[in-house]
Parts: C-alpha cells; sequence; structure tokens
C-alpha cells in the first residue's frame, strides 16, 4: 500500500514545533544566575574543595574542584563568548564519547546553551555562561543542584535577574501560536471553499430520509460499510474490521484504515464531514479483530489528496478455501467521498467539510 502526503505533513511540523518549544524551556533553576562576569577567576568561582589548575581547547583560565563527597564541578574562561560556545559543543561531543554518559539532552537558545547529561551513577550539567563554560558532576540531580549552589559560577540569567531560557521560550511560544493560528485560518478556508452545494432544483429531503439513503449504499460486495455510531451520527468506513473482510485486508497488508464522521444540522441543511485515518494491527493476527487507533488531532479533518494501492482478498465463507479477488488495483478514497457527497446534495443538503468533532445525537432541528 502508498499513500500521497497529506495533512499530516503540517501536523508533524506542529508536533515537532511542541517538541522544541518543551525542550527550550526545560527548568533550570539551577542556572537563574547572572552571567558570569569575564574578569573573574576560575579557582574563586568554584565549590569548597580540592583546587587544582585545568586547561580545555583554547581556555585562558580553567580549574577543577573535587568535594570530600566525590562529586566534581569544572570551570574554563574563554577569549570571547563564541569560542566559550566552540568549547561546549566540544564537551558535548566528549561526553557523547563517555561510557558512563546514558543519555544528553543538549539545549541551544540564541546565545544559551546548555547539556544535561546522566549514567547510572552519575547527574550533570555543563552550559555557557558569556565567556566561560562550566560542568558540574554528582551522584543524582539533589546532589548536583547542592554542588552548584556551593559554587560561584554564573548562569544564564541577563543580569536584571530575568532568565534568558524562558524569555526566549515564550517568544518561541508566540510565534508558534501565531503560526498554528494561520495554519488553522488557511485549513477553515479551503474547508469552506471545497463545501459542495446541493444540486441545483434538488428538493430538500428531511434528515431521516438522506440518513436512509446514505445507509442504502451499504452493499455486500462493496470495501466500505456506512452505520450509526457513538462517534458521529453515521461513519462510513472500511470494512477492515468485518468479519468477512478482514482477512483479506491482511492478506493484502493493509497497514492503514479509513473513516468519515458525519454530522447533520437540521436547521441549516448541511452535513460536516470530518476524515480521520487510523494504523491498523495485525497482531492477533488476521482472522482476530484488529487493533485501530485512530488519529485525532487539529488536523485530521480536511484530507486533500488520499487513496491507497493494492490487491485485497476475501474468505467468501468460514472454514472454506475459496478465495475471491474483491479489490483490484486502486481503492480511491475519493470515491467513496464522491458518493457520499452525491447523496448529500442530490438530497438539498450542502456538504461540508469540517476540522474537528462535533457534538451529535442532540439534532439542530427536528425533520
Amino acid at each position: 500500500m502508498t499513500t500521497k502526503p497529506s495533512i499530516r505533513l503540517i501536523e508533524g511540523m506542529v508536533v515537532m514545533a511542541l517538541l522544541l518549544l518543551c525542550a527550550c524551556t526545560l527548568p533550570v533553576p539551577e542556572l537563574e544566575r547572572a552571567v558570569t562576569p569575564p574578569n573573574a577567576t576560575a579557582a574563586t568561582l568554584l565549590p569548597p574543595g580540592r583546587i587544582e589548575p585545568l586547561r580545555f581547547a583554547e581556555s585562558l583560565d580553567g580549574a577543577a574542584a573535587t568535594t570530600d563527597e566525590g562529586w566534581r564541578m569544572v570551570g574554563f574562561r574563554f577569549a570571547s563568548p563564541d569560542h566559550a560556545r566552540q568549547a561546549l559543543l566540544a564537551l558535548d561531543r566528549q561526553l557523547g564519547a563517555r561510557a558512563d554518559v546514558a543519555s544528553r539532552t543538549s539545549v541551544s537558545l540564541g546565545a544559551s546553551r546548555y547539556i544535561r547529561y546522566s549514567g547510572p551513577t552519575t547527574s550533570g550539567l555543563a552550559w555557557a555562561s558569556n565567556v566561560w563554560i562550566f560542568s558540574a558532576e554528582a551522584g543524582d540531580t539533589a546532589q548536583l543542584a547542592l554542588l552548584i549552589r556551593a559554587s560561584r559560577a554564573g548562569g544564564l540569567s541577563d543580569g536584571a535577574g530575568r532568565s534568558i531560557l524562558p524569555v526566549l521560550g515564550w517568544v518561541i511560544l508566540g510565534i508558534f501560536l501565531i503560526g498554528l493560528a494561520l495554519i488553522a485560518w488557511l485549513l477553515t478556508a479551503i474547508a469552506r471553499g471545497i463545501a459542495r452545494p446541493p444540486i441545483t432544483g434538488a428538493p430538500v429531503l428531511p434528515g431521516s430520509s438522506l440518513q436512509a439513503r446514505l445507509l442504502a449504499l451499504n452493499d455486500p460486495a462493496k470495501p466500505y460499510l456506512v452505520r450509526p455510531g457513538p462517534e458521529a451520527d453515521l461513519v462510513v468506513e472500511c470494512k477492515v474490521a468485518d468479519e468477512s473482510w478482514r482477512e483479506g485486508f491482511a492478506m493484502a497488508g493493509i497497514r492503514e484504515t479509513y473513516r468519515m464522521r458525519l454530522y447533520f444540522d437540521d436547521i441549516g441543511h448541511r452535513v460536516g464531514a470530518l476524515d480521520e485515518f487510523a494504523k491498523v494491527d495485525w497482531s492477533a493476527g488476521g482472522t482476530a479483530t484488529p487493533r485501530l487507533r485512530f488519529r485525532s488531532s487539529f488536523f485530521s479533518g480536511v484530507i486533500l489528496f488520499r487513496r491507497t494501492r493494492g490487491v485485497v482478498y476475501d474468505f467468501w465463507r468460514p472454514g472454506s478455501s475459496a478465495i475471491g479477488k474483491v479489490v483490484d488495483g486502486e481503492f480511491d478514497i475519493e470515491a467513496v467521498r464522491q458518493l457520499v457527497i452525491d447523496v448529500v446534495t442530490g438530497a438539498g443538503w450542502t456538504y461540508q467539510p469540517i476540522l474537528w468533532p462535533r457534538r451529535h445525537g442532540a439534532r439542530s432541528g427536528a425533520d
């Protein structure tokens, strides 16, 4: 089965933006300090302990402190903030090569950058602060916080007690929300633009008659089903879970299925249509009902281009070895949608794609 890209691409971008925002606004209370001035000396910034001089790459000054508990913190001064950030990148690579570091997270926001890392017996934090970089390690996060608090190392504040990270995080959030609003407006405009008006001259049928016509689309030989259900007033879906069809779909390797939720507005004589897709889990075998995980999101509603290809076979009777070919070549979701559109507009109603699920059951009016 192959699929063409659709609105899912936009959804993926939204998810990535959210993940980026979360990463950029990770709370780091240890770094809620003003940046380190360039005229300090490394030895005076570190916590009490055994102090030793140390150098790293092109550092101008550096020292390491080891406490009685075995915790360790180092600091290095460089010629410029850019040199410090480059040194932090080199330190990040070194951390990635360490066998005792199981995971690390690197966050960069403008001039601010920090690295969290951990291992079975290690919890660490490294960051760039003006022309300095610092790295602290302890047995766990609580000990790490105590180690940093015992030092005079600077953090990521702007000097007035305001953390740079949350400020930049809010800026990103604002940009993201504006972009999200623009995307929602664009999709809403598209949905309205592709609404299908009633066929000219078609008499307006009551909602019950329209529902009966849609239910009449059911055909045992067709791979789709129209049914009432809790999800909407009517649901049009692929028969991937149907006992007579599922083994054929499993043999064809179908991994994604489709459904359309229909909501009736009896006052405005409009049918709202929400398109959804689900991953099909055949782990229980082709003879068992597959697990379906329908995707629910802001942007699941309008599927502009979608179709699947495949050859689907059906075991027509339980226990029978007779196999009949029922779908050959292309199963076009647009064709199924067009059947629904023809029935809706032929009944004097408007077919309206929508972006979000609606309430159903309490109809807008009476027949």
